[in-house]
């Protein structure tokens, strides 16, 4: 478990870094693209076993992440903020009880802290951060 706490802590510091090395201007956008991108994992990890309702489940999020990801490019980073503290909220349902049973053991807490992470990043910028 603690493995994959730093994984997912040098995931998101590879993630941040690469952020900062972008134009500012391109740092929410480059956020708001990866939410889309993490919440796309689960539809993908779905159709390794599991049902066609679980697999419309999986995709309707990944859309419902895609539009909050849409909205922080488009309106307010606060968006992606809060779209990547409600991504772990959702790796939290995944992982409580039978639902994802089928994602590797490894992911919750790889990707619970690169979630939040990306979501204090996301907050400091859209809160004005220049960074």
């Amino acid at each position: 478990m603690l493995r994959d706490v730093a994984f997912g802590l040098v995931a998101s510091a590879i993630t941040v870094a690469v952020a900062l090395l972008l134009p500012s201007a391109a740092r929410i956008p480059l956020l708001g693209v990866s939410l889309g991108v993490a919440a796309g994992v689960y539809p993908g990890f779905a159709y390794g076993g599991t049902s066609v309702r679980e697999r419309g489940i999986q995709w309707a999020v990944t859309a419902a992440f895609a539009l909050v990801a849409t909205a922080g490019i488009a309106f307010s980073a606060w968006w992606i903020a809060i779209g990547w503290v409600l991504h772990a909220a959702w790796d939290g349902v995944h992982h409580a009880g039978r639902r994802g049973a089928w994602v590797p053991a490894h992911y919750p807490m790889f990707c619970l802290t690169f979630d939040l992470v990306l979501a204090i990043y996301a907050g400091f910028l859209a809160g004005g951060g220049a960074a």
